[in-house]
Parts: structure tokens; C-alpha cells; sequence
């Protein structure tokens, strides 16, 4: 597993750890309790780090160089004995 994608457990951390610490209705924080807030800040925080792991892997795949990426199963490509949705069966 490459090493970037480890900064995809930040938000879990962030969201189910830090609300102990969060937990108070004050102060108020753009008019939201600060636990309401808090919950919104680390989802869209969650969709900022996941761009950048995309980003990271994307890049890790780029490097690799061609051929070199695991090949994967279920990548909703039609087989010859499983043809595509809409195709008539031969």
C-alpha cells in the first residue's frame, strides 16, 4: 500500500476523535453550534484530502510507468462470457 494513502484515515481521526473535545454547544461558529461545525468542517476537509491522495496516486501511477499497476478485478468491463448490458446474447 503505497504510503500516500494513508492520509485518507485523517478525516475519520479528525471527525470521530476529535468530537469529545468538540462536544459544547458554545461558542457559536457562523451560527452553528461548534460540534455542528466542527462535523462540517471535516467533511469537506474529507473531500480536500481525498483529491489530494487522487492526485498523490495518480501521480505514483504515472511514475511506476505502464504495465506496472496490479490488475484489477470488477472494473466493470464486459468479458466474453458476460457480455454488456444491452448487448444481446451471442
Amino acid at each position: 500500500m503505497k504510503a500516500h494513502r494513508w492520509l485518507a484515515l485523517l478525516p475519520a481521526i479528525g471527525m470521530l476523535a476529535g468530537v469529545p473535545f468538540a462536544n459544547r454547544v458554545e461558542p457559536y461558529v457562523l451560527g452553528l453550534p461548534f460540534l455542528l461545525f466542527w462535523i462540517v468542517v471535516w467533511v469537506l476537509a474529507t473531500s480536500a484530502v481525498m483529491g489530494i491522495v487522487y492526485v498523490l496516486d495518480h501521480a505514483a501511477r504515472r511514475d511506476d510507468g505502464p504495465g506496472s499497476a496490479p490488475a484489477r478485478s470488477g472494473t466493470g468491463m464486459a468479458h466474453a462470457d458476460h457480455p454488456a448490458r444491452g448487448e444481446p446474447a451471442a
